[in-house]
Order: structure tokens, then sequence, then C-alpha cells
């Protein structure tokens, strides 16, 4: 079975549209058919969601992985299949113990979830399960007057238990916190321990906010002599003690509405260490320039913030009575010597930023900036 074959097998609401079709997104309540689908020129499936909904979110609610948006005739995807195997599986349990879904963690490292069918198997996707926070049950016999520490996956939240404390996470990782989270913690002091890098301080920044009119108290611990995108695993791996964990804690201040975003507080690191500028917060993302600044992020070591600033410089000449997006120059050339200028010209992490600005100019017709 094809790759589109094996999307129209699992998709409702099916309607012809240009080269492929269209149909009901199932990472979310869509009533208007808004996922896109069609054929690739190397026979793998495309698709995306109008809403906004993520790739992953949209495969994980199909129960499909990324490999199965390729033709399994493609060099290495077979063998890619036929090597994956589980290596662990984290149980989210709900308050009285009953297993409401797991996460399923493969080697090489991927993550998809499942939850049980009632009839001894699985069903690959989370449709009508109430989600949970990881290690519910223990929370809820956990002394409430103990900290407990809030991480960034599963692995982080079992090495702390192992070490004799209380930990939780939220299944996906990174932005996939949700509000109804901080009821489970509601009354307790917050340890958020972000990972080292923008994803994580942007999560910790976003589950500090949910949780600063539930808990009693929330503190984000920047975590001295992480290396990049590192962890709390790493820094218990390098020496890190539960005791000095505690003792770190017991010493971090409050947070509080204002406070510095995570990665700009002291934690042992030096000035050059810590983030700038701060993550944006998910105000400045609104509408369709916040929309193309997530896509871009990725692809990219540019500072979102720049990123931001120089597409509202070119989306604004092009919508007012100045020069069209074709001679739209984008606003680097006053910053060109600091760092932030040439990252964003650079984007190391894969093809540069403005390849990415400019196949966008296209698709949407507002023109071609100059660089």
């Amino acid at each position: 079975m094809s790759p589109l074959e094996s999307l129209r097998s699992r998709l409702t609401d099916i309607q012809p549209s240009g080269q492929g079709f269209k149909a009901r997104c199932p990472a979310h309540d869509d009533r208007k058919s808004s996922l896109s689908v069609r054929e690739g020129d190397d026979g793998r499936a495309l698709i995306k969601c109008f809403a906004g909904c993520e790739t992953r979110d949209i495969l994980e609610a199909l129960g499909m992985t990324w490999a199965d948006l390729f033709d399994s005739g493609q060099d290495g995807d077979a063998s890619e299949r036929r090597d994956r195997r589980i290596v662990t599986t984290y149980d989210y349990r709900d308050d009285v113990g009953t297993l409401l879904y797991q996460v399923v963690r493969y080697e090489p490292k991927d993550f998809r979830q499942r939850r049980p069918d009632g009839a001894g198997g699985w069903l690959w996707n989370l449709d009508g399960v109430q989600r949970v926070l990881y290690r519910l049950p223990d929370l809820g016999a956990a002394d409430q007057a103990v900290p407990v520490f809030l991480v960034e996956g599963e692995k982080d939240a079992d090495n702390l238990v192992a070490a004799g404390l209380v930990a939780t996470t939220n299944a996906g990782g990174a932005a996939k916190w949700q509000d109804d989270f901080a009821e489970a913690l509601r009354g307790r002091t917050v340890i958020v321990l972000p990972d080292n890098d923008d994803a994580g301080r942007r999560h910790a920044d976003q589950m500090t906010r949910s949780l600063h009119e539930v808990a009693e108290e929330v503190k984000i611990l920047d975590l001295p002599g992480l290396p990049p995108k590192g962890d709390v695993s790493d820094w218990l791996t390098a020496g890190g003690t539960s005791e000095e964990l505690r003792r770190l804690a017991a010493e971090a201040p409050a947070w509080s509405p204002g406070a510095e975003p995570s990665g700009t507080r002291s934690s042992g690191t030096t000035a050059q260490d810590r983030t700038w500028p701060p993550p944006l917060q998910d105000p400045a993302y609104h509408g369709l320039v916040g929309d193309v600044v997530r896509t871009l992020d990725p692809h990219t070591e540019a500072d979102p913030a720049a990123i931001l600033t120089n597409l509202l410089v070119m989306v604004g000449s092009a919508a007012g009575g100045g020069p069209t997006c074709g001679s739209v120059r984008l606003a680097t050339g006053s910053t060109s010597t600091s760092s932030t200028s040439a990252r964003l010209q650079r984007g190391a992490r894969g093809p540069r930023t403005q390849d990415h600005v400019c196949s966008w100019a296209r698709r949407t017709g507002r023109g071609i900036p100059a660089w």
C-alpha cells in the first residue's frame, strides 16, 4: 500500500483537491476538511493542516510515524522499519491507577502514543482519552509539603524518582503542556527544570505561567554546568546528587509575573552562557507572521525575535504604500556586524533563513524580498 493509500484508508470526509485530496484533520475538531494530502515527486506523502496542526500531531492521531509517509521501496526505509524496536514504555494512569495511555520509545529514537483497545491490544491514537501528568498516582500519594520537580521527558522524571524525589512531566515534551495539568499540582511547591535549549526554556516559562495561580510556589531552576541541549539526567550522570538538587531548589527564587524568563536568571553559569534575547511569549506569534516564524524556527539558529522583526518590516512595506515585496530588503543592514544578524543570514541548522522566506513569499504571492 502506498503512503497516499494508507492515509486515505485512515482519513474521513475525503474530497478531490488539486493533485491530491483533502480530508478532515484528525488532530483537531475539524469541520472544514482542513487537511491537504498529495504525493511528492519522490513518492512520499505530503500533508498539511491549514488550521495549523503539526505534522507530528496528525501522524500521532492516525497511529502513524514519519516513516509511513515514505514509499517503502525508497532506499533505507524498509530497513529502518525492520530495525526499529521498542525499548521502553511509559504508562500514563489516572489518579486511581487505571492505565489511560502509553508513550512508546523506539530505537532508533522515536516516540509514539497508544491506548488500550479494551481487548488486550492497542489503538495507536489518543482519540477521546483524558490527558494527565506522568506518574499521577505517585503525585497523589506524596506528601503535600514535598516539592515536585517538573521536567521535560519521562526518562528525566524516572531518574529523579529513582534518586528519591517526586517528579512528573507531560507527554510529548516541549510545547505540549495543557493548562488543565496544573490542577494536579494545586497547592504544591513546583520546581521546573528546563532543558538547556530555547525550546526547553520556552516550555518552562509556559508551565510556570500556567501554574502560578494554582501552585503554592513555583520556581524555575536552571541547573549549573549543563551542556547545550542538556537535561537533568545529564546533570545527574555528571555527578549531581539529590541532596544538591534539593539545596539548589531551596535557594532558587520563587517565580512571579515580571520575573526574568528562564535562561537569564543566575544558575551558576556565566553571562555568556545565558540566553539573549529572552524567548518570545505566545502573544508575539499572533497571526500569519507569527505562523511563519514558528515554521522557520526549527530550521535556523536565528533568534525568533530577529526573524519576527525582519518579517514585520517586509510585510509592513509590502502592505503599505512603500516598495513592493520584490524590492524590499529586510532590515539587517544596520546590524550586519551583530551575531544576531549573522545568525539570521547564516541559518546554520538548515537552509538559509532567507531561502525559507523567499519560498514563503512565492507561495503567498507577496513577491520575493531582496537580500
